[in-house]
């Protein structure tokens, strides 16, 4: 009987002149001592001033040998991180967008050159996909079905198709900061190489310690596709009042934050 309680881990922002080494190839590194590929979204023409260390000389191509070694998976994360719109997308959980609220031809023309940079400098075939602040909408999926990405986002308990398009939601941030007593379900669990401290990086391992048995890798995910589909079916009205849930929260925390000000 295949688990029904995983956890996946992605590591965003991965572009050039990326900040705080260090930290985050050990975060690969203690992942990858549990047999755990992270999956790295790459930033393959960085534009954004905020995700980068200008000191930093980091450059995509550093990546290759934990590719060539099977240690890491990657996806396209936008193609420049640049935000150009104030549409929340379909997920609506940020104002802002590198993709929501664009027509079909620009994102398109977008997501394909990324895929053409990111197989030129990295020299693989990208098959993940996630956009900036969360925020896609109907045209970007349109982009991913054409090119046959996956979407590594959304608010639900299980993978599950929409528009012609198969996701791997997405529903916490750093493990400690939300439904770490939650355990149905398919958990993505994602990083940001600014916000990757000796903390985070010992609260991962003790994680990884106490859940060993629930923890999976995306290829994982993909072969076992139509059986996740089936446990979406099956606790749909689960994922519903999840959402509803997750929904509210997010309401009442920006409340609270309105209020600190």
């Amino acid at each position: 009987m295949t688990n029904t309680y995983l956890n996946l881990f992605r590591i965003d922002d991965i572009c050039d002149k990326m900040p705080n080494l260090k930290n985050i190839f050990k975060l690969i590194e203690i992942l990858n001592s549990f047999r755990i590929k992270p999956l790295l979204g790459i930033v393959p023409n960085v534009e954004d001033s905020n995700i980068i260390d200008k000191n930093s000389n980091f450059r995509l191509e550093d990546l290759r040998s934990l590719i060539k070694k099977n240690k890491v998976e990657v996806a396209l994360h936008g193609y420049n991180h640049k935000y150009v719109t104030k549409n929340g997308g379909l997920l609506n959980l940020n104002k802002y967008s590198e993709f929501a609220g664009l027509s079909y031809e620009k994102q398109k023309k977008k997501i394909k050159k990324g895929i053409n940079l990111i197989k030129k400098r990295l020299g693989i075939d990208v098959k993940y996909f996630f956009a900036p602040a969360h925020s896609y909408d109907l045209n970007t999926l349109k982009v991913l079905k054409e090119f046959d990405l996956i979407n590594v986002d959304g608010i639900n308990l299980f993978p599950f198709e929409y528009k012609g398009v198969f996701h791997i939601p997405q529903q916490r941030g750093y493990i400690r900061e939300r439904f770490l007593w939650f355990k149905f379900g398919v958990f993505v669990n994602h990083f940001h190489p600014k916000t990757i401290t000796e903390r985070v990086l010992k609260d991962v391992e003790e994680f990884c310690k106490k859940n060993i048995k629930h923890l999976t890798n995306f290829d994982e995910i993909l072969e076992k596709k139509e059986y996740y589909l089936e446990l979406n079916e099956k606790y749909k009205t689960y994922s519903k009042i999840f959402r509803k849930w997750f929904y509210t929260k997010k309401f009442l925390y920006n409340i609270k934050l309105k209020v600190l000000k």
